[in-house]
Order: C-alpha cells, then structure tokens, then sequence
C-alpha cells in the first residue's frame, strides 16, 4: 500500500515536473515567437515607411525638377523669341535710319550738282 501510494506520488511530481517543463517550453517559444513576429512587423513597417517615403520624395523632386526645367526653358525661348525681335526691330531702325540718310544724301549731291551746274550756265550765258 506504501508502494502504492508512493508510487501514485511519483507519478504525480513526474507529470507535474512534465506539464510545468511543458509549459515553460510552451510559453518560451510563445514568447519567442511573439517577438520574433513583432521585429518582423516592425522591420516591415519601417521598410514600408521608408519606401513610401523614399518614393514620395522621389517623385517629389522628379516633378519639382520638371517644372523647373520646363520654366526655365519657357523663360529662355520666350527671352530668345524677345532677344531676336528686339534685334529685328533694331537693324530695321538702322537700316531705315540709313535709307534715309542715303536718300538724303543722294538728293543733296544731286541739288548741289545742278546748282553748280546752273550757275555755270547762268554765268556762262550772261557773260
């Protein structure tokens, strides 16, 4: 009856040592799994977290570059398109400035030319 009930208590500290082992093991690896999930959510999130903003600045800076450029260009042909008018406009004047001079020129020779050429005939005529 002493075996007995000693070996009932034996069994009974055996599968209480087991379950207590058991559990241990269990929530160790529950632990452990635990955190191995939250260090894998939180290097997904910050991965995520960093693409997102790497892409958001990239895509930023892309289009803020774009339009800088495209301002830039818009600007520099329309100073182009208003150096080469301005430029047209001036070698217009010039050249009017000079036909007229010609001209000018040109009718003052030939005024000249016959007054001289009258008063010769004048002179000529009458002496």
């Amino acid at each position: 009856m002493l075996t007995n009930y000693y070996c009932c208590f034996c069994c009974y500290y055996y599968y209480y040592y087991y379950c207590y082992y058991y559990y241990f093991f269990y929530y160790y690896y529950y632990y452990y799994y635990y955190n191995y999930y939250y260090y894998y959510y939180n290097y997904y999130y910050h991965c995520y977290y960093y693409y997102y903003y790497y892409y958001f600045y990239y895509f930023y800076y892309y289009y803020y570059y774009y339009f800088y450029c495209y301002t830039y260009y818009y600007y520099y042909y329309y100073y182009t398109y208003y150096y080469y008018y301005y430029y047209y406009y001036s070698y217009s004047y010039y050249y009017t400035y000079y036909y007229y001079y010609y001209y000018y020129y040109t009718y003052y020779y030939y005024y000249t030319y016959y007054y001289y050429y009258y008063t010769y005939y004048y002179y000529y005529y009458y002496t």
